[in-house]
């Protein structure tokens, strides 16, 4: 008897060392895995199809964070705490790597989702007469972030004089374009805040899809598209970079890895926006975060509108460095990156 339990002793051990050498191992694959991060919104829809189908041989790990933290996710003083592969925007990739040492741009995932909206739709506006806007108020969401350089730059590569109201001392003026910022109180609903607006006299605002097609049921309908009057198949908005040491020990896994990414952007045009919005709840980093993405106004028409698609920078490459000559003269701190910042396969 004595025997028999210390048989069935030594069996136990030899099991629980074994589950928890099996335990390990699946920890380590964890560990091993690629890290993808990527800001909530727009961006995120590019991987909708990798996270929807995400498990655990894939190679990789997704991870979703609001916008305003994705920039930490390439910057720890600790390069192992950051991500192997970020999407960041394209300014502010260039001025985190833009040198080209630590990080290179495999792509571009957004490429424009800023249109023009109001409740005047007698008047639609393009290139060709944008000038009529000389004089009038122009309500622009984040103003002073990459939504306002980036209509700046359409202003200016289309030879229009525009104020910015939210500068020190600013005061409106009949010769120029007068971009006034909009502000979104916390908890208060988009067109709360655009009707609040109209109030004191701006009657055209430039918003970003998906909210764009939501603020439609509050009256609001689209007058002019930023992209087009940009030109140029549009801009580069939002970028892919990754790690160079990832680039040179694994680079037939990341060419495989992109066109899985080109095919997720191709696929979010056609899944229901529930499954969209499910593919990326899912895979917050916060998880008691909530995504800013509605799924009742999700649809394939509306991804593409979010200017969601996936170019390599061999694509891209030229049309992202004329991007960033135009900003260069509407931000003066808008960095141009090294030659080395491109990644061309």
């Amino acid at each position: 008897m004595k025997n028999k339990k210390r048989i069935l002793s030594i069996f136990l051990a030899i099991a629980s060392v074994c589950a928890l050498a099996v335990g390990c191992k699946k920890e380590e694959a964890n560990k091993s895995d690629i890290t993808v991060y990527m800001p909530d919104g727009a961006p995120a829809l590019a991987f909708s199809k990798l996270m929807h189908e995400d498990n655990d041989e894939d190679g990789a790990s997704y991870f979703v964070v609001n916008a305003s933290d994705i920039a930490k996710k390439v910057s720890y003083k600790n390069t192992d705490e950051n991500a192997d592969f970020c999407v960041l925007p394209l300014t502010v990739a260039t001025a985190k790597v833009g040198s080209g040492e630590q990080y290179q741009m495999v792509g571009a995932v957004t490429h424009g989702n800023l249109y023009m909206i109001s409740k005047d739709t007698e008047s639609s506006y393009t290139a060709e007469n944008l000038s009529s806007l000389i004089g009038q108020k122009v309500g622009v969401l984040q103003l002073a972030s990459t939504p306002g350089m980036i209509f700046k730059s359409a202003l200016a590569k289309n030879g229009l004089p525009y104020n910015d109201l939210s500068a020190e001392n600013a005061i409106h003026v009949s010769d120029k374009i007068n971009l006034k910022p909009i502000v979104i109180p916390e908890g208060t609903a988009p067109a709360q805040a655009l009707n609040a607006m109209i109030q004191q006299g701006v009657n055209l605002f430039v918003m970003a899809e998906p909210a764009v097609t939501a603020l439609k049921k509050g009256g609001f309908q689209t007058v002019g598209d930023v992209q087009t009057i940009y030109g140029e198949q549009g801009y580069t908005q939002a970028v892919l970079v990754a790690k160079k040491s990832v680039l040179a020990g694994k680079t037939d896994w990341v060419k495989e890895f992109l066109e899985k990414v080109e095919e997720s952007a191709t696929w979010a045009t056609t899944a229901s926006g529930e499954t969209l919005v499910t593919a990326v709840q899912s895979h917050f980093e916060d998880q008691s975060a909530t995504t800013s993405l509605n799924a009742s106004v999700l649809n394939g028409e509306v991804v593409a509108r979010s200017g969601v698609r996936f170019e390599w920078s061999s694509v891209c490459k030229a049309r992202t460095e004329a991007f960033l000559q135009i900003a260069k003269t509407v931000e003066e701190k808008t960095v141009l990156p090294s030659e080395n910042f491109y990644w061309l396969g």
